[in-house]
């Protein structure tokens, strides 16, 4: 008789019991600290990451994991519906490539200011001639492309060569988000060094999550972020994140 009303038990248990569904998030293979990349234990992490790790610990459900892919792959791998997630992506994003594909965006995520990062002596300079621009490889300068008919580009895989290269004078600015390079600066002890040029061409905008098949998914993740409006600021704290706003 026991071992019967066990066997009920265990049952009943696992019929209320929800098995997680994995999905892989695709993301940036970029130390590109606060908004994502890693830390020092060797973690992907961030303010945008750690807002998709919270809602998917509130929904049992769902289970995200993240794999890091190089910037030009991750946009493929997601077209090709290799993973079921990109992030961070943009409705503003790689128009022309997504026109054949059905692409589900969350509602706005993480704020975001991409502009030039130049030496205090520069700033607010005209240029006559071609501009010469670092940028993290794999990046598209948005900004530049609609408001600059002359610039050179310079791709490094590493955020600290790309300030270096600026520091040098080698290139005229870094295209970049620029709370991420001025929170790289303090961390390489050259705050001040560069700054945030606003009277060149930059963009704000915000984050989002993209998928092709799982809308459902998207819905909950809009209803959480409606419901938890402290959440990201308090990220932002966390990670010491000062939106430069346009």
């Amino acid at each position: 008789m026991n071992n019967f009303l066990l066997v009920i038990i265990l049952l009943l248990y696992g019929q209320n019991t929800l098995v997680a569904e994995e999905f892989i998030v695709g993301v940036e293979d970029l130390d590109y600290l606060p908004q994502f990349g890693y830390d020092q234990h060797q973690e992907y992490g961030g303010i945008g990451i750690e807002l998709l790790r919270q809602f998917a610990q509130s929904e049992p459900d769902i289970e995200f994991k993240f794999a890091p892919y190089p910037i030009n792959r991750l946009h493929h791998n997601l077209l090709k519906q290799e993973i079921d997630f990109k992030y961070p992506d943009s409705i503003h994003w790689n128009i022309n490539a997504k026109q054949a594909h059905p692409l589900i965006y969350s509602g706005n995520l993480v704020a975001y200011t991409d502009g030039l990062l130049v030496l205090p002596k520069n700033h607010g300079k005209t240029y006559k001639n071609a501009f010469i621009v670092g940028l993290p490889l794999g990046f598209t300068p948005v900004a530049l492309l609609k408001n600059m008919t002359e610039f050179e580009t310079t791709k490094k895989l590493k955020i600290n060569e790309l300030i270096n290269l600026a520091l040098l004078e080698r290139v005229d600015g870094i295209y970049m988000n620029i709370d991420v390079g001025l929170y790289r600066l303090q961390q390489m002890n050259k705050s001040g060094s560069l700054v945030f040029d606003d009277s060149l061409p930059h963009v704000y905008d915000f984050y989002q999550l993209s998928t092709i098949r799982h809308k459902n998914v998207i819905t909950k993740l809009n209803r959480f972020i409606d419901s938890h409006p402290d959440l990201l600021q308090k990220l932002r704290s966390q990670y010491k994140y000062n939106v430069i706003e346009k």
